[in-house]
């Protein structure tokens, strides 16, 4: 193994299981990142009928508070007092599936899709590149129909609930073939959203979620494979019996936020090393409210539970909601990554290390509330994107 990679070539060794020189991370909030997250938009041509548009963008986020935002499916969010990335679905036009009669679906490839994409590329060009569309299949279907209407559905009313999933995959799988042919070889993993997990379970049956949902799965996750590029799927709680399902068919890297709900040691016994983990400290608990005790004692947990003596099989990575961004948040940011790589370093690996922006991306994260440190600054000319750089 080389001495030294690249970002990209860490993590998609990392990906693939393989031995990495340093344990792979995505800490962009406190400025150290082997990876960057590139968002699909709305086309330029589509405007909101009645609130602001919802956009997802972390690159330029905008903290909501007591509003309402419309998206581009028609779904109203709905904002109350605390600030977040996302507000609660309030409104579904599809409610009602008389509605589908005159509802028009999003166009996959309208234009201004992938807004964005050729010059975040460009600017990072050692990076892995993910492109994130939120809400794969089962969270659209209940921001569509109404989250108590679909699960009476699934179960009532399983043919219309599938032939509307079938719109949702035509959409998704667009989306994939309009991202290869534009970027494929530069941008490397499809990456979703779809929860499906409580505190206490699953939101559905299991034997549900593998009828009405695997096989849809299954098809996107061929489509990102023939494109060349990575499955990543976010799934919030407690997902433990469809996760064998889900890497059955392709999903290679879960991004989970509940190691303490999971069982950070039972949860390991079952995947660590079959599939690939993220690892954050508990974003209910301890990223919350943690000490930097508690912060470091659960990220060396992690580490020493779901990576192996290289640190393949995982990837650090934090909570990218920057809707409480105060300085303890950063803090408690800064001490998970540190604990990440102090105990990456010890059961295995290199030294630690930085990564390197540009002055231009230091002055735009300056801009909106966000100040990379001085170890992460390198002259314009000497990288447009990032770099890994010793320490």
């Amino acid at each position: 193994m080389a001495e030294s990679m690249t970002s990209q070539e860490r993590v998609q060794r990392a990906v693939r299981g393989e031995p990495v020189d340093r344990l792979p991370v995505s800490f962009e909030l406190v400025g150290q990142t082997d990876m960057k997250e590139l968002c699909f938009r709305a086309p330029h041509a589509w405007k909101p009928e009645r609130y602001p548009p919802f956009v997802f963008d972390m690159d330029n986020y905008e903290p909501t508070t007591s509003a309402r935002k419309e998206g581009e499916w028609g779904v109203v969010w709905e904002y109350g007092g605390t600030v977040s990335a996302s507000g609660i679905d309030v409104e579904h036009p599809l409610q009602d599936l008389e509605a589908l009669k005159s509802y028009r679906f999003p166009d996959p490839r309208a234009e201004g899709r992938l807004g964005g994409f050729d010059r975040l590329a460009l600017d990072y060009p050692r990076a892995y590149l993910w492109a994130t569309n939120l809400h794969l299949l089962f969270e659209r279907l209940h921001f569509l129909h109404g989250f108590s209407e679909t699960l009476i559905d699934l179960v009532e009313n399983p043919e219309e609930m599938e032939a509307l999933l079938g719109r949702i995959l035509e959409l998704q799988l667009g989306l994939i073939e309009v991202l290869g042919e534009r970027f494929r070889g530069k941008i490397h993993a499809f990456a979703s959203t779809d929860d499906w997990g409580t505190n206490t379970g699953m939101l559905i049956s299991p034997d549900l979620g593998r009828k009405m949902f695997k096989p849809r799965y299954a098809r996107i996750a061929d489509a990102v494979h023939g494109q060349g590029m990575d499955v990543w799927l976010h799934s919030d709680r407690k997902i433990e019996e469809i996760a064998p399902d889900l890497t059955e068919i392709g999903v290679g890297v879960f991004n989970l936020c509940d190691p303490v709900l999971l069982g950070t040691e039972a949860f390991a016994r079952r995947y660590a090393g079959k599939t690939r983990l993220t690892m954050y400290i508990d974003v209910q608990k301890t990223g919350v409210s943690g000490s930097r005790e508690e912060v470091e004692r659960e990220a060396e947990s992690l580490v020493e539970h779901w990576t192996h003596d290289k640190g393949s099989s995982a990837l650090a990575m934090d909570y990218r909601d920057t809707g409480s961004m105060d300085s303890l948040a950063l803090d408690r940011r800064r001490w998970a990554l540190s604990a990440f790589q102090e105990a990456f370093r010890r059961k295995g690996g290199k030294g630690r290390w930085v990564m390197a922006g540009s002055n231009t991306e230091r002055r735009r994260r300056r801009q909106r509330g966000f100040t990379l440190p001085r170890a992460c600054l390198l002259p314009d000319s000497a990288d447009p994107g990032l770099a890994a750089i010793e320490t």
